[in-house]
């Protein structure tokens, strides 16, 4: 189901925006423990954004390029906000893994049952709500899950911004049965990666415990039979 016209001001985005918003998104999904705090912006930023934009061309009154400017106004706003609360962002970490769940299931939904773009809209709010709730506990986990599930969703979005320029396409489909594909593979291959290399006892866990068992003996303390070879 189509959501995003694409045209004027997205159109022109999406022109150069697409491939940095792919290598933005595989460098979360490997890496994104990095960046908690700029997770934190994205994962506040993205529903209420999307939210207000839709709102706003549904019942405002508003064009398309005049009801995005107003999401991502609302939206950078709240980021800013939800930034500075570092105590709860486990909080937020939690609403953006259940953001992504409920966007992957709803990807598949909408596949088979025409849903209005209200109702998916009000869905995916819901689901982050959950998300925040039912997630919260998952402190730890979740510095490796969010990050890889906002980084499954800027792949996801580059990839339709990357074939709306490539075919012409005058609609862009956020919550596709490919995206959604995308999103789960991204989610779940850098979750596992970034456990196996950052997590407790992973690769770099086990790297530092090796140089530390070994520590080497300053030149000047060494015994005079001692020959550097390197």
């Amino acid at each position: 189901m189509e959501i995003f016209e694409f045209s004027g001001f997205l159109a022109e985005v999406g022109e150069w925006a697409a491939l940095p918003m792919m290598l933005l998104g595989l460098s979360l999904c490997l890496a994104g423990k990095y960046f908690i705090r700029f997770i934190v912006m994205v994962a506040a930023f993205i529903p209420v954004a999307v939210t207000v934009h839709l709102l706003a061309l549904s019942f405002g009154g508003l064009n398309n390029d005049d009801a995005m400017m107003a999401g991502g106004g609302a939206g950078l706003v709240v980021a800013l906000f939800a930034s500075a609360m570092y105590k709860r962002i486990h909080v937020i970490l939690a609403g953006a893994f259940g953001l992504v769940i409920g966007s992957i299931l709803l990807g598949f939904i909408s596949e088979i049952y025409e849903i209005d773009s209200v109702v998916l809209l009000l869905l995916h709010d819901v689901s982050f709500m959950i998300g925040a709730k039912a997630f919260k506990g998952w402190e730890e986990e979740l510095h490796f899950a969010a990050p890889s599930a906002i980084g499954g969703l800027f792949l996801g979005i580059g990839w339709s911004l990357w074939t709306a320029v490539s075919e012409n396409l005058t609609e862009v489909e956020p919550f596709s049965t490919e995206n959604s594909i995308i999103l789960f593979v991204a989610m779940m291959g850098g979750a596992f990666f970034q456990l196996w290399m950052f997590g407790k006892g992973g690769y770099m866990d086990q790297r530092k415990s090796l140089q530390g068992g070994h520590p080497q003996q300053p030149a000047s303390k060494r015994p005079r039979n001692d020959i550097d070879f390197l």
